[in-house]
């Protein structure tokens, strides 16, 4: 059976630059998703940009969105089979948070939830 370990990020854009710098072992893609707002998952899903991330480089995506847009990113190994799991580091910049309830309570209310 093919399979691959992949992961999904949801981010929003607060402010420029917006980007996502990744680096890894593996060769990886890395991939700005587009969709409806409306039918999310259930409509279609696009590749608005994308950049391949090669062993031990260092390589940014701008993300392309409007301030407070939700935006996904999605990583996955290159291949199928090939590396089924590992590792990478991505540091985005620009980034806010988004639509939950974490936005409107304090740190000790949020701290006070994983206790």
């Amino acid at each position: 059976m093919a399979y691959r370990d992949t992961d999904w990020f949801v981010v929003y854009k607060a402010s420029d630059p917006f980007d996502v710098t990744g680096e890894t072992r593996h060769p990886i893609y890395l991939y700005q998703l587009g969709f409806d707002p409306i039918e999310r998952c259930d409509g279609e899903v696009t590749v608005d940009s994308s950049v391949v991330i090669c062993n031990y480089e260092m390589v940014t995506l701008q993300l392309i969105a409007e301030p407070g847009e939700e935006v996904w990113v999605w990583a996955g190994c290159a291949g199928w089979d090939d590396h089924p799991e590992f590792d990478y580091v991505l540091s985005f910049r620009g980034i806010a948070g988004g639509h939950t309830p974490s936005n409107q309570m304090t740190w000790g209310a949020i701290k006070a939830m994983f206790k």
